[in-house]
């Protein structure tokens, strides 16, 4: 099961990260209760205050739905994400983007935006992943296509990774 939690703030004393906490403990033992795990997405927090809040929530039924597009439209390493955020990673996102100055990003097809896809994927093999790479689209003229060719992309992607 995947959603997004809202912003956590950098700072704990803020009420929304209390907010955010309790959501997540209860979303965990409800998860945890039904046999599902819960998978917050990335983006908009740095991967380093997602993993805090995670610690705090100590439930191996919460992680997270790693989206490397989020974290690039938002000046984030994709990669270096991965690295702070290995053992949470339940799902991710196949997804591309660009930050195009501050407050302003576009998500674009596979390939065409900020994420290295080479060393993203590499990372990913790195910590053990072995789950979806699912495609996102949201915006754009030819979804469709883009979503073909993005397929296309990965393949090749993890060929040349030799998986």
């Amino acid at each position: 099961m995947t959603g997004h939690i809202g912003v956590i703030p950098e700072d704990e004393s803020r009420p929304e990260w209390g907010r955010i906490y309790e959501a997540l403990v209860e979303i965990g033992r409800v998860a945890q209760e039904v046999g599902v795990r819960y998978a917050a997405e990335t983006g908009p927090e740095h991967p380093v205050v997602q993993r805090r809040m995670l610690e705090r929530v100590g439930n191996p039924y919460v992680g997270v739905n790693y989206d490397p597009a989020n974290l690039a439209m938002r000046g984030f390493s994709p990669a270096g994400g991965v690295m702070v955020l290995r053992e949470f990673i339940f799902h991710t996102h196949a997804k591309d983007g660009r930050q195009l100055g501050p407050g302003r990003a576009q998500e674009l097809p596979l390939g065409e935006g900020d994420v290295c896809f080479p060393l993203y994927l590499r990372r990913l093999a790195e910590i053990g992943y072995t789950g979806f790479l699912t495609v996102e689209r949201e915006t754009g003229q030819d979804r469709v296509g883009d979503i073909g060719r993005a397929v296309e992309f990965l393949k090749k992607q993890l060929e040349a990774l030799g998986g």
